[in-house]
């Protein structure tokens, strides 16, 4: 009895963790950005195709009215496709397909 709750103590202790990472693709797959907070900084990493662009750096500014680089938590994410069409008269392709994926991470 004691193994299981030890057991389902650990993965809900794990799942929180784990909860403060986010990531987004390219709709090709092949470029991934990373979006986490480690010790209150939140950080984002970039990696295309599997292989590390940007390791972890930080995320956040600082301004007049406070600093939103430090002690912060992951709130939430939101992910949307985004699908536009859209005609340029002054390239050689003119009707452009603009194909995205978008990730929304919101800390406090």
């Amino acid at each position: 009895m004691n193994k299981h709750l030890l057991l389902c103590a650990f993965a809900l202790s794990f799942s929180l963790v784990s909860a403060q990472d986010a990531f987004v693709k390219g709709p090709d797959g092949n470029l991934k950005v990373d979006i986490s907070v480690k010790g209150g900084i939140p950080m984002y990493s970039v990696s295309y195709k599997d292989k590390i662009v940007l390791e972890d750096s930080p995320l956040g500014f600082i301004s007049d009215i406070g600093d939103f680089s430090t002690n912060v938590s992951y709130v939430g994410q939101k992910s949307a496709v985004i699908n536009r069409t859209y005609v340029q008269n002054k390239i050689k392709q003119s009707v452009v397909n603009y194909n995205a994926n978008e990730l929304k991470v919101t800390f406090s």
